[in-house]
C-alpha cells in the first residue's frame, strides 16, 4: 500500500481519505474528491492487466478476491486499495520464488556434503553414519544385514602408467556398473582411493557373494580402450554379515579381514594391456 494511503487510512480527517472509504459521500468538496479519485484511476490504470477487469467496479477478479482474503470489505476496495494488494501480490510471489530457490540450493549443499563428486555415490562420512544407524537399529535383532568391500587393485600402477584422467575413469567406469546391482533400499559408497562399500538389506553373507560374483562377471564387459590399451576393472571382495552387538569399527575391521584373504587367495588385479586374463571372485 502507497504511504499516502496509508497516512490517509490513518488519518480520518483527511478529506480525500474520507471520500475514497465513503464516509463524507455528499459532503465537502465533492468536485475536489471526484476529481482525485479519478486522477487514481488514470494513474493505476497501467497496473491492471489486459482481460483482467471483473468482479466489482471492474476491478480485478485476483485482487478482489485476494482483499476478501486480507479481510477487506468490498465496498471499500478503491483503485489505491487495488494497487496496494496488487503489488503485496507481486511481493508474495517473489518472497515464494526466492523460497524455493534457497530450498533448493539447500538441497544442493545437502547433497554435495553427502555424496562423492566423482563417482556420485555417498562419501565415506555419510556411508559410516548409515552404518552406525544400522547396527545401533534394535531391528537388527530380526533382519538381515550383509557389509559388502570391494577393492580395484594396483590402482596406483594404473595411475603411473596412464594418468588421473584413466584412474578417473576406471572410478567412474566401475562404480556405474556396481551401482547397477546395489539399488536402494541397499546403501553404496564410496570409501575413497580404490575402495567401495555397500550395505546390502534383507541379504546374508551367501546372497552378499552371489552379488559380488555378478559385479565381477559384469564388469568383464565393461572394458574400454585407452590410447591404444584395453582397460577393464578387476576386483576383490569381502562380505560379512552383521551381527546384533557389532560396532562399526568391528564390522569395517570384519568386512577387510575378508577382503584381504580373498585378495591374497586370488590374486584379483587390474590389468591395462590385452589380451586379458579372466577375473574370478573366491570365496572363503
Amino acid at each position: 500500500m502507497t504511504s499516502g494511503a496509508g497516512s490517509e487510512s490513518r488519518n480520518p480527517a483527511g478529506q480525500s481519505a474520507a471520500y475514497a472509504y465513503g464516509k463524507l459521500a455528499g459532503r465537502g468538496n465533492g468536485r475536489q474528491s471526484r476529481d482525485q479519485s479519478a486522477s487514481e484511476q488514470g494513474s493505476n490504470a497501467g497496473n491492471i492487466a489486459p482481460g483482467d477487469a471483473g468482479g466489482q467496479g471492474g476491478l480485478s477478479a485476483h485482487v478482489v478476491d485476494a482483499a476478501n482474503l486480507y479481510g477487506i470489505p468490498g465496498d471499500e476496495i478503491t483503485p489505491s486499495v487495488e494497487f496496494a494488494v496488487s503489488r503485496l501480490m507481486g511481493t508474495i510471489e517473489t518472497l515464494k520464488g526466492e523460497l524455493e530457490r534457497v530450498h533448493r540450493h539447500q538441497q544442493d549443499l545437502m547433497r554435495a556434503a553427502s555424496h562423492d563428486a566423482l563417482t556420485g555415490l555417498l562419501g565415506r562420512k555419510a556411508f559410516l553414519q548409515i552404518l552406525e544407524n544400522e547396527l545401533s537399529s534394535p531391528h537388527l535383532q530380526y533382519a538381515v544385514r550383509s557389509l559388502m568391500f570391494c577393492e580395484i587393485s594396483r590402482m596406483e600402477a594404473l595411475t603411473q602408467r596412464h594418468g588421473h584422467v584413466c584412474r578417473d575413469a576406471v572410478l567412474t567406469l566401475f562404480s556405474n556398473v556396481i551401482a547397477g546391482f546395489v539399488q536402494p533400499p541397499h546403501q553404496l559408497g564410496y570409501l575413497g582411493c580404490n575402495h567401495f562399500a555397500a550395505l546390502l538389506i534383507n541379504v546374508d553373507e551367501q546372497g552378499g557373494w552371489k552379488r559380488a560374483e555378478a559385479i565381477t562377471s559384469s564388469l568383464r564387459d565393461a572394458a574400454f580402450d585407452w590410447r591404444g590399451h584395453t582397460v577393464t576393472c578387476q576386483p576383490a571382495f569381502g562380505v560379512y554379515q552383521l551381527r546384533p552387538g557389532d560396532t562399526v569399527n568391528q564390522a569395517l575391521a570384519a568386512t577387510d579381514g575378508v577382503l584381504r584373504s580373498c585378495r591374497e587367495m586370488d590374486g584379483a588385479r587390474l590389468m591395462a594391456s590385452t589380451p586379458l586374463p579372466q577375473g574370478r571372485v573366491v570365496r572363503r
